[in-house]
């Protein structure tokens, strides 16, 4: 093997598996209930009254209206604006689609407005994008059929600008994110907020009121779910057969641990981190009938976050009926005020006693009795917080695992280039050994633990420990040197000493 080959192979081998920590797990799209993925491949066209003969329990607005809202007419989100934000290049809305909806339900024609990052193009609604935009739009239409939607195109690489921009435009009275962002990727994004499409990319959203579906991946903290200045929703699911709302087991929870401490509104948590889901509505079964291309029967917290907007659209047309002013920012805060003050405002599924349970969070909206109840409510601005001393103390340890890795390196190659004849002394292995602690620490931060001081302990532990890796490496080759160095001054004929 050529000089240098070997140990260029294990660095490279170590960098790999180093990078693989940084892989996203998957994104938090809607989910099908109980068909394969709607983004793999076109769905077969289907007639509505197929899809209804087939799944007799999906529920269709008049049901939804029956089991989950009962409002008076005229709670109609009237005179308010609902924004939802697709995280994609082009929000796949097709006006074809909204108006075969309509027709069938009996619904009016909506107002809507597409914004973009960079310029609108033709919509294609059969795409993934397609039905995850046709589902919020939808469906926040059934729950306010008279508020305007504003559908914007936009994805953290276009950064905070940007969506700031459009939002100023939308000019929204509520704020529906359905895509997110789960896994190790997640989680190195939400700690380094200063990237250029990291957690600073979402500060706009804390102007406004906004509701994030928690993921569906049924643990594990999503971004920008986790964020402290938005609303994490996750999910329920309804039996028709007894009548009764249960806890969704696939809706994402977890915790932002090493991030976002708990905030002072988040107490029902009893956790040192800010925990998700807040609050939780239908998401699983019997799943929504959409149409995109085709009829579609889905669901997943990607439905449970724009209905919640849609209700929150409704609060603030009450508000402005009533003349009180706005209620600004993340509605977090008011409805952990509204659950301990107005305990009727929101229901807990079966077999959950807990004011914050970590599958349903605070519960699923009784939407009279929340409408009602916050109409007391004191209006409290928020603010972003992208930056706490939990990420700075992620930051200084991924720079020294990282660090480790560069000295491990160099060490090697240099060990290499002085001795070419020689095998490579174990600084690879310390590399290699290196990027393992480094694929620990990221399935590490992955873990929800209680205890912030001991999640805190290990993290810096082992960032130390994989820093003094390289240390050992080094002393032993300079060992290795001063003892051939030795016996060869000893092999070697002296006229005074004699051999």
């Amino acid at each position: 093997m050529l000089a240098g080959t070997r140990v260029a192979a294990r660095v490279g081998g170590a960098a790999v598996l180093a990078l693989v920590c940084l892989i996203p797990f998957g994104f938090d799209f809607a989910n099908p209930i109980p068909a394969a993925n709607p983004g793999v491949g076109a769905p077969p066209p289907l007639k509505l009254p197929t899809l209804l003969h087939n799944h007799p329990t999906v529920m269709t607005p008049a049901k939804f209206d029956r089991v989950f809202l009962e409002l008076p007419r005229s709670l109609d989100g009237a005179g308010t604006t609902i924004a939802l934000i697709e995280e994609t290049a082009q929000p796949a809305y097709s006006p074809g689609a909204m108006n075969a909806f309509d027709h069938a339900f009996h619904l009016p024609n909506p107002n809507v407005q597409v914004l973009c990052a960079g310029t609108c193009h033709r919509a294609v609604p059969t795409a993934m994008a397609g039905v995850e935009t046709m589902l919020d739009t939808e469906w926040a239409h059934v729950v306010a059929p008279a508020s305007k939607l504003a559908v914007i195109a936009w994805a953290p690489a276009d950064g905070a600008a940007s969506l700031s921009a459009m939002l100023a435009k939308a000019s929204p009275d509520a704020v529906a994110i359905s895509y997110g962002l789960s896994g190790n990727l997640a989680m190195l994004r939400m700690r380094l907020p200063l990237l250029p499409h990291g957690a600073s990319a979402y500060a706009p959203l804390a102007s406004y009121p906004t509701f994030v579906a928690s993921g569906d991946q049924g643990s594990g903290a999503a971004l920008p779910a986790m964020l402290p200045w938005v609303t994490a929703v996750g999910g329920i699911q309804y039996s028709a057969s007894y009548g009764k709302v249960f806890p969704w087991p696939g809706a994402g929870s977890g915790l932002a641990d090493l991030a976002y401490s708990a905030p002072s509104w988040q107490t029902a948590t009893q956790s040192p981190w800010r925990e998700i889901p807040d609050v939780s509505w239908l998401a699983g079964s019997p799943g929504v009938v959409i149409r995109s291309n085709t009829w579609i029967q889905l669901g997943g917290t990607s439905l449970a976050a724009p209905i919640w907007a849609a209700l929150w659209a409704i609060v603030a047309q009450e508000r402005q009926r009533l003349g009180d002013p706005p209620l600004p920012g993340n509605p977090a805060p008011y409805l952990y005020e509204l659950k301990a003050k107005h305990p009727g405002a929101l229901a807990t599924p079966a077999g959950v006693s807990a004011a914050w349970s970590p599958l349903a969070g605070l519960g699923y909206p009784r939407p009279a009795a929340l409408i009602n109840a916050a109409s007391s409510l004191t209006p409290v601005p928020t603010t972003a917080t992208p930056w706490e001393i939990w990420q700075l103390v992620s930051l200084a340890t991924i720079v020294s695992i990282t660090a480790a890795l560069l000295v491990g390196a160099w060490l090697a190659i240099r060990s290499r280039i002085q001795h070419p004849s020689r095998p490579a002394f174990s600084a690879g292995v310390w590399v290699t050994v290196a990027a393992i602690f480094y694929a620990s620490i990221a399935l590490l931060l992955q873990v929800a633990t209680p205890s912030a001081g001991v999640e805190l302990a290990a993290v810096a532990g082992a960032g130390a420990t994989t820093l003094l890796l390289v240390r050992p490496g080094a002393r032993v080759e300079r060992y290795r040197r001063a003892r051939r160095k030795n016996m060869v001054a000893r092999s070697t004929w002296n006229p005074k000493r004699g051999w």
